[in-house]
């Protein structure tokens, strides 16, 4: 199992989908995403399941913050402000070099039953 830093847990979100990263063929359930309009920050949390160790399932691996200004992203400590400019930058980075498959899950609820009483 893997085992990563902490970082504090934000508790006033509002749940955006669940990453799933390809392993062996297979998509694993690996982060969920959230958004804190009190903070007015995104943030990526370790997905529960076998995949991550119990004590960091569920607290934050990343954030991102965006002052209409400038973006700063934090993970595991590290913290790095871009423009937006930059931040353009950095995804085609990303996109030119990631070797893995991942794929943002939104849950619609189509049917639900209630009890009557």
């Amino acid at each position: 199992m893997a085992k990563k830093k902490q970082l504090p847990t934000i508790t006033d979100s509002t749940h955006l989908g669940s990453i799933f990263v390809k392993e062996e063929n297979t998509f694993v359930h690996s982060y969920e995403l959230h958004r804190s309009d009190a903070y007015d920050t995104t943030f990526v949390k370790y997905a529960e399941g076998k995949l991550w160790d119990r004590e960091i399932q569920g607290t934050t691996a990343g954030s991102v913050y965006d002052n209409g200004d400038i973006v700063t992203i934090s993970i595991a400590g590290n913290m790095m402000q871009l423009d937006y400019s930059e931040m353009e930058v950095l995804t085609a980075l990303i996109m030119a070099c990631n070797d893995s498959e991942m794929e943002f899950r939104q849950y619609v609820v189509s049917s639900s039953l209630k009890p009557i009483k």
